[in-house]
């Protein structure tokens, strides 16, 4: 069965893959379809393209959109035909989210002074144009400077019940269908079994396109749940490992080993123009 990948994350975002190690390591990993979906922003698409394109590897443009539904962020991932991404209105409204973020960090950052004694430099990270700054590399920054886990500075410092959070939007998951949706991309609600504070029901019967179902942290139960409801809904399916390029991680999954039914992605691939072997 070939190896499909919708989402994935690099240097763009809080990934550690540039784009050249991201298609280094899927054609390692013998990955033919591959999507790019970086929080927020897709300044790293038309390189990826380029390179998949290289490398034989049939890429999907693509992005996790931060929303927020006033009890936990819902991410949508969109997957764009050709370069539907380029619309003005899109590059526009992620251009305020880049700001947004840049904001946030350093609200987060002062937070962490005065609460906890956390000092750290943002300089640190790559604030280049179209960047997109995150708990994850802030997180990152900590760990480095005071040799803290990942799992117990979430934990202690930048966790959602911390006295330092502040949500990374405030688009409602309405209006964020809508936006991808004008941009000619579909909405695909991700990782749906890792809603805590939001039933499946009740947020996928907001308009989404489809739901991410194979996912490395969705028991067999919950997969099935999500591929009943979208066959149900005539939604599409998808699946992804969410890679985000950290060595042991137990939180995400590794490129191209998220299984899937064939028959359930069909419907996806065909309507995005993906060839079939």
């Amino acid at each position: 069965m070939r190896k499909i990948d919708l989402h994935c994350h690099s240097t763009a975002s809080d990934g550690l893959y540039t784009p050249y190690q991201l298609v280094e390591a899927a054609t390692k990993a013998k990955v033919s379809v591959l999507s790019l979906t970086d929080h927020d922003t897709m300044v790293n698409v038309n390189q990826m393209a380029q390179l998949c394109k290289e490398a034989s590897i049939q890429f999907i443009p693509g992005i996790e959109l931060s929303c927020w539904n006033g009890l936990e962020s819902i991410h949508i991932l969109g997957y764009f035909k050709d370069d539907a991404h380029h619309k003005i209105e899109l590059q526009q409204t992620l251009k305020s989210f880049q700001e947004r973020r840049r904001k946030r960090a350093h609200l987060i950052c002062q937070r962490l002074k005065e609460y906890h004694q956390i000092e750290i430099n943002l300089n640190d990270f790559d604030l280049r144009d179209g960047a997109s700054i995150g708990r994850a590399n802030l997180a990152k920054m900590i760990g480095d400077k005071y040799n803290l886990s990942k799992d117990e500075i979430f934990a202690h410092y930048l966790g959602d019940h911390s006295r330092a959070f502040i949500p990374s939007s405030d688009m409602d998951p309405k209006e964020g269908i809508r936006l991808l949706n004008r941009a000619g991309a579909l909405a695909i609600l991700a990782h749906p079994g890792e809603l805590r504070k939001t039933s499946f029901s009740q947020i996928f019967s907001l308009d989404f396109d489809g739901a991410e179902c194979y996912y490395p942290n969705h028991t067999p139960q919950r997969t099935q749940e999500f591929v009943k409801a979208c066959l149900a809904k005539k939604r599409f399916i998808t699946c992804g490992s969410d890679d985000h390029g950290i060595a042991n991680d137990q939180k995400h999954g590794k490129l191209g080993t998220t299984s899937f039914s064939q028959e359930h992605l069909e419907p996806f691939l065909a309507y995005m123009g993906v060839t079939t072997p």
